[in-house]
């Protein structure tokens, strides 16, 4: 028997004083159930221009669940749509170029930057056009880096190479999973601004993070998953840092240990 549905996504959405968030969800999931750990069935919905945070203790299934929401593993239950298309209505290649999965550890191959950078340069379905090279500039890494190979760079670099790969196209959902988890604090703020400013473009975010000051800084809402159980979205971001403490007591000292900015 499926049990209730852990998640309450269809309040309504208060209006930012820096900006007006839409009332209608861009992705949604349905009753969505992962099989193997359990997780669910639980609903979700992410809105355009808003930054919704995912917080919980380690091992609860944050990844897990970016996962199925990218439509990398699938659900055993429940649906996911998009503009309130299912995605079994849509080829892999439409949804994904439309819902953006950042992983913790991306793995970009051995290829120079330069030549990861011509790559994504030539997918047609990329609207917006933006040049990968400005987007490494603006997350601090140097012109030189475009010369390295990719298996030679530091973790807080690979992740800012990856990120500025996945802004350069024009996904409207982006799915991050702790962006700055490896960078030290000058380099995680910039990765903050650039994701903000696509927020401001009307695109939605979520972002596991475990970092308390940083969810009092970036988050419009936050969800939670405990016990196999999605609970949220609670929107005080007053209230995000000591509800990710309390989630993980580890918290604190995860965002003030050391650091890869490469």
């Amino acid at each position: 028997m499926v049990g209730p549905v852990c998640s309450h996504p269809n309040r309504p959405i208060p209006r930012r004083q820096d900006r007006a968030i839409s009332a209608e969800a861009l992705l949604q999931a349905r009753r969505l159930t992962l099989a193997q750990p359990p997780l669910g069935p639980l609903d979700l919905a992410l809105y355009p221009g808003e930054t919704t945070l995912l917080a919980g203790p380690s091992g609860s299934g944050k990844s897990r669940l970016l996962r199925a929401l990218a439509d990398l593993d699938r659900a055993s239950g429940g649906e996911l749509l998009l503009e309130g298309r299912t995605v079994r209505e849509m080829s892999a290649p439409a949804y994904r170029s439309r819902v953006a999965y950042l992983p913790a550890t991306p793995q970009l191959g051995s290829a120079p930057v330069k030549g990861l950078l011509e790559q994504v340069a030539a997918f047609q379905h990329r609207r917006r056009c933006s040049d990968p090279r400005t987007g490494l500039e603006r997350l601090g890494l140097p012109e030189s880096i475009l010369e390295r190979s990719a298996d030679e760079l530091s973790s807080g670099e690979t992740v800012r190479v990856a990120l500025a790969l996945l802004l350069s196209g024009d996904a409207e959902v982006l799915l991050l999973d702790e962006p700055t988890g490896t960078l030290d604090p000058r380099s995680a703020r910039a990765v903050e601004e650039r994701i903000q400013e696509r927020a401001r473009e009307d695109t939605s975010i979520l972002w596991v993070s475990h970092d308390p000051d940083q969810a009092g800084r970036i988050g419009d809402a936050l969800l939670t998953l405990e016990g196999a159980c999605l609970n949220g979205p609670l929107r005080e971001p007053r209230l995000f840092p000591d509800t990710i403490r309390r989630l993980d007591p580890e918290a604190t000292i995860q965002s003030w240990g050391a650091q890869d900015d490469g």
